[in-house]
């Protein structure tokens, strides 16, 4: 055994590897070199056959696995007398010709990418002992054909399976806390899932499913508190405001969402090739980023009144689909990119003058007025103000929020929402609300401005709302709430962390207005 020494631990090498695979357009004006010049506790390394570790505090690290290496593979307990207790981040990345491995008893942790692209490997068995499974750790391996998550694992990281496509079988253990986004996205074979009790948080940025192509149910364990699933294995937050993701293969043809649903998650229902009709209720306010992508069979869509958001991509491939039927509501902040590409659709619309006609002119895409669809008739714009109806006294005092340069955020960006200058009756303000995941906020005191700073994946709705003394939010004669809104999304990444740690350093994370 020959003994070296390294200065710095094995995080530097994930740095680095991340720097040479990943664009450099997050760091414009950062000096690199500069960056990565910096000490950290230097630790002892070590080699024996075929592998590379280094030891901590009296405990071994497997940092590098020799490449050659093949078959089914036992990993050792104990390398030079010290325990193992930790796979690093890329120990066995690339090692194409292992077919099966077991992991010790004494191994707590799974680093990111470490088994990344082991294309060959058929099995695995992870122990009780193991608490983590990182980022991307078993992305890629093709071959692994079935996983048991035991009950000791809280985490499973973003995309920690992602591409596995022959995994036909996983087991979720009892344990399991949080699901990372895209933990199983690309899983080409993957029949059924069932998510435990213990499961609080699931990625969002995308759902863990995407792509799985042969998903035909989710199972959701009915005591579980944050998520449930219904008698198709449609995947929703508990209280089913939010539509998370339909099962690519499910049996359904025709799909009525429920009512209490506000906003139809990024992907939902992404390659849903059985599904030819989908019925939206009025109550929708949001679909998000390729919700209805590659819905092949889809016919048409007809949106609610209540709809204000469209996310990129939303209807994108979808080659069968005639028409969507996009609300006169809906405004130029919030149709985003790209919403038709690919598909021969027309938009249709109650009126011609709206946002979602200048859209499809600007987009080269045919607009039809129609009268059916579900739509309503706008309202005359020449029609008198009724002085009799007490909600004409709140029409200058309804918040209204700045449109900012974009509602998508990275990792310890800072989104500010001004409000725009507005009569406030006395005894009464403006108070800021938010439904959602992914950000933190602070406000004014004036209450006329709300800053949004990215914390982690998800999406919020910030509202504005007038309430009174007693802060009660004001309602108009029909009993509406006076408000303003804005859909923010967060994207809190590995990459988007990793990029937000260094600008920290140099206090350069954006605000932006």
């Amino acid at each position: 055994m020959k003994k070296l020494f390294k200065k710095s631990l094995a995080v530097i090498m994930v740095i680095v590897m991340t720097l040479t695979a990943a664009p450099l357009n997050g760091f414009v004006g950062l000096d690199l070199p500069g960056l990565l010049d910096f000490k950290v506790e230097a630790s002892e390394y070590y080699t024996s056959g075929y592998y590379s570790y280094y030891v901590y505090d009296g405990k071994a690290t497997i940092d590098r696995c020799d490449q050659s290496i093949s078959g089914d593979v036992v990993i050792p307990s104990t390398l030079g007398g010290y325990t193992v207790t930790e796979i690093n981040s890329f120990a066995f990345f690339g090692c194409t010709n292992i077919t099966g491995v077991t992991i010790p008893t004494s191994v707590t942790a799974i680093g990111v990418n470490a088994f990344r692209n082991c294309i060959s490997l058929a099995n695995i068995t992870i122990p009780d002992s193991v608490t983590l499974i990182g980022d991307d750790a078993f992305l890629g391996c093709k071959s692994l054909a079935n996983i048991t998550i035991p009950d000791s694992v809280t985490k499973i990281g973003t995309q920690a399976f992602r591409g596995c496509e022959g995994l036909v079988s996983v087991t979720i253990g009892s344990g399991v806390v949080t699901i990372g986004s895209g933990a199983f996205w690309q899983c080409s074979s993957l029949k059924t899932i069932k998510i435990p009790e213990s499961v609080e948080s699931i990625g969002t940025n995308p759902h863990p499913f995407v792509l799985c192509n042969s998903l035909e149910s989710i199972t959701v364990d009915p005591d579980n508190k944050n998520y449930t699933s219904d008698s198709y294995g449609v995947l929703f937050y508990k209280d089913k405001t939010q539509l998370m993701c339909c099962p690519c293969n499910a049996d359904i043809t025709n799909y009525v969402i429920p009512d209490s649903v506000v906003y139809i998650r990024p992907n939902a229902f992404t390659l849903c090739g059985n599904i030819t009709s989908v019925v939206i209720p009025d109550g929708v306010e949001g679909i998000g980023g390729s919700a209805f992508a590659q819905c092949c069979n889809l016919k048409n869509v007809i949106l609610p009144d209540s709809v204000y958001s469209i996310g990129d991509m939303a209807f994108a491939v979808c080659e069968n689909l005639e028409y969507v039927h996009i609300p006169a509501t809906v405004s130029e902040s919030y149709i985003w990119d790209d919403i038709l590409e690919d598909t021969s659709a027309y938009i249709c619309s109650v009126t011609s003058d709206c946002y979602a006609k200048t859209y499809a002119d600007e987009n080269s895409i045919e607009f039809r007025v129609c009268t059916g669809h579900g739509g309503h008739t706008p309202t005359d714009p020449d029609e008198p103000v009724n002085p009799d109806n007490p909600s004409d006294e709140w029409e200058e005092s309804t918040p209204e929020i700045n449109k900012p340069t974009t509602n998508k955020i990275n990792f310890g960006d800072t989104l500010v929402l001004q409000l725009e200058e507005i009569e406030i009756p006395e005894g009464y303000a403006v108070k800021w609300f938010v439904e959602g995941t992914g950000v933190s906020t602070w406000v004014s005191e004036d209450g006329l401005e709300c800053r949004i700073t990215s914390i982690a994946n998800g999406n919020a709705t910030i509202y504005a709302k007038l309430v009174d003394a007693d802060e009660n939010v004001v309602t108009n004669a029909d009993g509406e709430e006076i408000f303003d809104k804005i859909t923010v999304n967060s994207k809190a990444g590995f990459w988007q962390k990793f990029v937000s740690f260094f600008k920290n350093l140099f206090g350069i994370n954006r605000v932006i207005y």
